[in-house]
């Protein structure tokens, strides 16, 4: 009886760390710092990774992402792209 709920403490533990690890958009602060503009698309992918959420118009692209710094405080940062290329980054705190 111990080992099995043992075995499903572990089991949940492990899960839990799964789903807390593949957060889409979810960057640290100074990753952010290594973004410039002029950089392109596919290098912003590779050090940020996939972002949370991706808005087009017909002149820009938009990719969202997303950090928690603690005590239900959100900040958002939009990497705004024209022809490819990051022209802007923009931070908007959330509560």
């Amino acid at each position: 009886m111990r080992k099995t709920i043992y075995y499903v403490l572990l089991f949940s533990l492990i899960l839990t760390a799964a789903a807390c690890a593949s957060k889409s958009g979810k960057i640290k602060g100074s990753s952010l710092a290594s973004i410039s503009v002029g950089m392109p698309k596919e290098q912003v992918v590779q050090i940020l990774g996939k972002p949370q959420s991706v808005n087009m118009t017909p002149d820009v692209e938009v990719y969202r992402y997303w950090e928690d710094q603690g005590y239900y405080i959100l900040v958002y940062h939009d990497i705004i792209f024209a022809s490819g290329k990051v022209v802007r980054v923009v931070t908007v705190p959330r509560r």
